[in-house]
C-alpha cells in the first residue's frame, strides 16, 4: 500500500536512464507541484558538479553531500516532486525516512531499454568504464533488492514520460480515492 498524502513529496528513484527528471518533470507539471532534481541541488549547494565530486573526492563524499541534501529535504516535507540519483536510497534508514516522508516510486526498466537511454554516456560517474552493459548490470544487480522496497514500482520500457507520468499520477489519485 502507497502512503500517498497531497500535501507530502514524490520521490523518483531508479537506476540511470530509466527516466527519473524528465518524468519527474512531466510528473510536476501535470500535478501543479515544483519540481526538484537531487543531483542539481547538491550541485548548487557544493559548487561543484556531481562528476566533479566524484572525480576529485569520491562516491564517499558524494553519497554524504547526497544524504545530507536529501535529510533537509525530509526534515521540510513539502508537496514537490524530486528525482534522486540511482543510489540516493541505497541506506535503509534513509531509504525509510523517505517513505515515511512522502511516496517513493521506482521506475524500473529493462538493461536493454536503460542500455537505448545511455547510449555511450560519459556522464555517469558510476557507470564510465569499457563495457558499459556489465556496469548496468552489475550496479541493478546490487541495487534491486532496495529498489523494490518503495511504494509504486512503475515500468518505464516502451513508455513515453507523459505516459509514465500519467501512470503514477493516476495510481496516486486511485490510492488518495481509496
Amino acid at each position: 500500500m502507497t502512503r500517498y498524502h497531497a500535501e507530502r513529496p514524490i520521490f523518483l528513484w531508479g537506476m540511470a536512464g530509466v527516466g527519473k527528471s524528465t518524468v519527474g518533470r512531466q510528473l510536476a507539471l501535470s500535478t501543479s507541484r515544483d519540481f526538484i532534481d537531487l543531483d542539481d541541488e547538491i550541485t548548487r549547494e557544493s559548487g561543484r558538479e556531481v562528476d566533479e565530486i566524484f572525480a576529485n573526492s569520491g562516491e564517499t563524499e558524494f553519497r554524504r553531500l547526497e544524504a545530507l541534501t536529501l535529510k533537509k529535504r525530509l526534515a521540510q516535507p513539502e508537496p514537490l516532486v524530486i528525482s534522486l540519483g540511482g543510489g540516493a536510497l541505497l541506506d535503509n534508514a534513509l531509504r525509510r525516512d523517505a517513505r515515511s516522508t512522502g511516496t517513493v516510486v521506482y521506475l524500473k526498466g529493462t538493461v536493454d531499454t536503460l542500455m537505448q537511454r545511455l547510449g555511450n554516456s560519459h556522464q555517469r560517474p558510476l557507470l564510465v568504464g569499457e563495457d558499459l552493459r556489465s556496469r548496468v548490470e552489475e550496479t541493478l544487480t546490487r541495487r534491486i533488492t532496495a529498489y523494490q522496497d518503495t511504494d509504486l514500482h512503475i515500468v518505464t520500457d516502451g513508455k513515453t514520460s507523459e505516459m509514465v507520468s500519467r501512470e503514477i499520477a493516476d495510481m496516486l489519485e486511485s490510492e488518495r480515492a481509496a
